[in-house]
Formats: C-alpha cells, sequence, structure tokens
C-alpha cells in the first residue's frame, strides 16, 4: 500500500500519468524509457523489445537536478 502512494505522490510531482512514457535528459541511450505504473517505475527498451523494472533511486527522481522529458505515444 505504501508504495502505491509513493508512486503516485512521485508522479504527481512530476507531471506524468500512470503509464506515460519519459525520459532522463541526460540519459545516454535514446532507445530507453521509463514509466510508472501502480507500484513500480519500468523500464523498456526499444531496440530490444523488453520491459524490466527499473533500478532509478527514488532520490534521484526527487533530485532538483532530474529533468525528464515526456514522449510522445
Amino acid at each position: 500500500m505504501i508504495n502505491r502512494i509513493i508512486i503516485f505522490l512521485l508522479r504527481k510531482r512530476l507531471h506524468l500519468k500512470k503509464n506515460e512514457q519519459f525520459q532522463f535528459k541526460n540519459q545516454n541511450s535514446k532507445n530507453d524509457y521509463y514509466y510508472f505504473t501502480n507500484t513500480k517505475i519500468m523500464k523498456k527498451s526499444k531496440k530490444y523489445n523488453f520491459c524490466v523494472e527499473s533500478n532509478v533511486s527514488l532520490n534521484w527522481l526527487l533530485n532538483k537536478d532530474c529533468h525528464i522529458e515526456k514522449m510522445e505515444n
């Protein structure tokens, strides 16, 4: 239950909807993108066509230096 609340608050802070795709502006690979589910942050690769649970730190997402770009679907 606490995971859902944390993810919800992170999405609101980043102005993202559930399953809305985004990338980090300083990201090396432009083939990867991220999105929020109800309880996790997922990473998807366009190049290899796989999806895994992301290891992005919550501290990084809350950091003022973290900048994201929303992706067009």
